[in-house]
């Protein structure tokens, strides 16, 4: 499968990175009412726990090469998450709210996560690195499904859940058999949840696709079988990636021999 990287994904849900970037930017630099945010620190540096030798903010960029453009020329994912680690760790210890609140609006738009390492310092990771992985090598079309899985608002939201995961259904189906050939058990497994929790058929009503284990199925426990199976479509997605990775490197190996 070809592999797309996470921002051009990110555009197909309507997340503009780079717009995201801008407008941490202007709240980090803009001097239009006053002394920005980046001069404040610089007039309180001294108080800095994280400062080192460092005798101001512009030596403590220049030592650490913290270099933000306006208008980086090469830019990507990463950048704004450099950016935005660079922003939180200075903000939230200067107290400076507003700038922390839109960093974690931004983190859960793209995905990512904070860990507070043991220095007090906080890094910031992807929430799943396997719903990234997945969303860069599906369709385009089908990467915002993909994505929407995790988002918080549908916490709870069974039906919702359904919905996606009949969709996910629906796009493995096809590799059925080339999933079989890699891992048995997985595809066994993944196949029987799509067909007897009422996510492809009606599992509820009598007749011949009734499951009896949903008459006294509470909607937590359904979610937590929802959740099992979105992780094991992504497992089964990405050990089919793998498949044509190896193929690849098989091909190469013959070649080599011949």
């Amino acid at each position: 499968m070809e592999r797309r990287p996470f921002s051009e994904v990110l555009m197909s849900t309507g997340v503009n990175i780079e717009k995201e970037y801008d407008r941490l930017y202007w709240m980090f630099y803009n001097q239009a009412n006053g002394p920005s945010v980046a001069q404040y620190i610089e007039s309180n540096f001294d108080r800095f726990p994280y400062r080192g030798t460092t005798l101001s903010l512009a030596d403590f960029d220049e030592t650490y090469k913290f270099r933000f453009e306006r208008s980086p020329s090469d830019f990507d994912i990463n950048y704004l998450i450099n950016f935005c680690e660079y922003c939180y760790n200075l903000c939230s210890y200067f107290g400076i709210d507003r700038l922390v609140l839109q960093i974690n609006m931004i983190l859960e738009l793209v995905g990512y996560d904070k860990i507070i390492q043991n220095s007090g310092l906080v890094h910031f990771v992807e929430k799943n690195p396997a719903v990234i992985s997945v969303a860069e090598i599906v369709s385009q079309e089908l990467a915002p499904t993909v994505l929407e899985y995790n988002h918080h608002s549908l916490k709870g939201n069974v039906e919702g859940k359904k919905k996606i995961l009949r969709a996910l259904a629906g796009n493995i189906e096809p590799k059925e058999r080339q999933l079989y050939a890699i891992n048995q058990p997985l595809k066994n497994q993944l196949f029987y949840l799509f067909n007897n929790f009422n996510i492809r058929h009606n599992n509820r009503e009598p007749g011949s696709n009734h499951n009896k284990l949903l008459d006294d199925m509470s909607d937590a426990e359904l979610e937590s079988i929802y959740d099992d199976t979105y992780q094991m479509w992504l497992l089964a997605t990405l050990l089919l990636d793998n498949r044509e990775r190896t193929e690849r490197i098989k091909m190469y190996s013959e070649r080599q021999r011949g």
